[in-house]
């Protein structure tokens, strides 16, 4: 991987504090455009949704409290973090191997147990992967992804999984949600404050 400037950030997880290596956006951004593929990859920052995520979880512990948990397509895997001091394990994946990598050097820095950093494409599921809990942050923003998505999901709803969706009110996404409806056993909406500006986030809680 090649070496990009980051930045320490302390993050209020919940009733957690922990210190993240964050890619430096224009860093990131500049290497990324070098690769030929545009602008800096999404799995770089912090996004509001994975914040309300936390915020959903310490407010409804029993979604993560003792269960086998996954997170797919996590980025940076704050929410992932967060739950792992209450699942009984934790797997946190992203796609993407550089992202996979900084998330493994922020489970070191923090000393932190029962999570594992993996690989992980939603088109290719590993055969084996369960779990109790699946978080899901912010991932209905492409719409030529959202069959892809929908039948990720309802495979892990077969399964007895319970999944916890973040998705901001963006209009682009609406079909995608509309799709699940059926599936909603609660919708939330929660208030998340970043960068001076106010979020509107929807937390779905979806069951089969």
């Amino acid at each position: 991987m090649e070496s990009i400037a980051a930045d320490l950030q302390e993050f209020k997880l919940g009733n957690q504090t922990l210190k993240i290596w964050v890619p430096n956006f224009q860093a990131l951004q500049t290497s990324h455009q070098k690769s030929a593929y545009g602008d800096a990859p999404f799995w770089g920052r912090a996004w509001p949704s994975a914040l309300a995520m936390i915020q959903f979880l310490e407010a409804h512990p029993a979604y993560i409290k003792d269960k086998k948990l996954v997170e797919i397509a996590a980025g940076l895997g704050l929410p992932a973090f967060y739950a792992s001091k209450f699942a009984s394990n934790t797997i946190v994946s992203d796609y993407a191997a550089d992202a996979v990598q900084w998330m493994q050097q922020n489970i070191e820095l923090n000393s932190l147990s029962n999570i594992e950093a993996k690989q992980i494409n939603w088109h290719q599921l590993p055969p084996d992967l369960n779990a109790d809990t699946l978080l899901l942050c912010d991932v209905n923003y492409d719409p030529s992804q959202f069959d892809a998505l929908l039948n990720m999901i309802h495979h892990f709803l077969k399964k007895g999984t319970t999944i916890l969706l973040t998705t901001p009110q963006r209009l682009v996404g609406r079909s995608f949600i509309s799709a699940l409806s059926e599936q909603v056993f609660i919708n939330e909406v929660l208030e998340i404050q970043q960068d001076e500006k106010l979020h509107l986030i929807n937390v779905l809680v979806l069951v089969h």
